[in-house]
């Protein structure tokens, strides 16, 4: 069964146009994560930067859906719910009954399950208990915090004719000096700062900000720009680079390389635009949720086979749960007669 383009829907429900390349663009994010896990570079952990293109991408699409597009904020909402729910109460509820019992590392206890799905385990995993399976919801609470904040930053720039991107600015660099405060003068390591939405959530909104001040002055970058800055984001990506830095200018420059990414050159937009990673991008949430727990039982089994399994349970879950109930729920909530695009 082929796997259909996805689109964004705007507000009266007309889908916006498709872009190919951002697909692309989230399937080698995706690619990035399964390297960090099932490879384990020396130098580079691409498994962090996978999940920083993942942010800086939701940055780029949310700054369009909401103050470009301005999406009515009850619709974008239900969109959310209707993207992320249905594959993610499945998975959190099979990595309980499955991990419900065990013990050690890979135990999910009821609470944590609990705090994964109310979208909390970033800030109560140090409380309920840890459970390496279900670790990487961190970056998902992230994401549904930082929309929040930036529902409320949509209906004030609208109300109160704000300067988003100014506003944003703002807020991004409070979380980014947050981090900075908190890893270089109190001494935490990366999971007690980077797992926070009031630090992590500035790699979402640089993005934001860098689409919105792009757009209002009509930037359009040479070609080679989306390819300098992204090889310059994956060489402050090192290992040696502190996290703040990591954080912060690698963040914007792997911001700035997603939002030109329109004006690549024809070769590097076929590499973007290839079928297999376009694929891998469409799949790639339900693919993200799944990996995790088979590349924790690495050791169990050989990497290869778990991994071959968890690509399995991606397309199972994309095919049967995420794609049906995406388009059950829009339709029924806001009449959308299109598959909204992942965001």
């Amino acid at each position: 069964m082929p796997i259909p383009p996805l689109t964004i829907d705007s507000p009266t429900s007309q889908p916006t146009k498709h872009y190919r390349y951002l697909d692309g663009w989230r399937g080698l994010s995706i690619i990035a994560v399964l390297m960090g896990h099932y490879l384990s570079l020396p130098v580079i952990n691409t498994g962090r930067l996978g999940v920083e293109m993942f942010f800086v991408l939701s940055g780029r699409l949310m700054a369009e859906i909401l103050f470009v597009k301005k999406a009515a904020l009850p619709t974008f909402f239900k969109r959310r719910i209707s993207r992320v729910y249905p594959v993610f109460i499945l998975f959190i509820c099979t990595m309980w009954a499955v991990f419900g019992n065990a013990s050690g590392a890979l135990h999910l206890s009821s609470q944590a399950a609990v705090a994964c799905l109310t979208f909390t385990y970033n800030y109560l995993h140090s409380y309920f208990g840890e459970s390496q399976v279900v670790d990487h919801v961190w970056s998902l609470c992230i994401e549904e915090h930082v929309y929040i904040v930036l529902g409320l930053m949509a209906y004030l720039s609208r109300k109160y004719k704000l300067d988003a991107a100014k506003c944003l600015s703002a807020v991004a660099l409070i979380f980014m000096l947050n981090g900075a405060f908190q890893t270089l003068y109190l001494g935490l390591d990366y999971y007690d700062v980077y797992w926070r939405s009031d630090t992590r959530g500035a790699s979402i909104i640089i993005s934001v900000v860098i689409y919105l001040l792009f757009q209002q002055r009509a930037v359009k970058a040479p070609g080679w720009i989306p390819i300098l800055f992204f090889v310059l984001a994956a060489a402050l990506n090192i290992y040696r680079v502190p996290d703040p830095v990591k954080y912060s200018l690698g963040t914007v420059c792997l911001a700035v390389s997603i939002n030109t990414l329109s004006t690549l050159p024809a070769w590097a937009m076929r590499i973007l635009s290839n079928s297999i990673i376009v694929w891998t991008g469409l799949i790639s949430f339900s693919l993200y949720l799944w990996q995790q727990p088979f590349y924790k039982l690495i050791g169990v089994l050989p990497g290869p086979a778990l991994l071959a399994i968890a690509i399995i349970c991606a397309i199972a879950s994309y095919q049967l749960i995420e794609v049906p109930a995406r388009r059950y729920l829009n339709e029924r909530w806001v009449g959308a007669h299109k598959t909204p695009k992942p965001a």
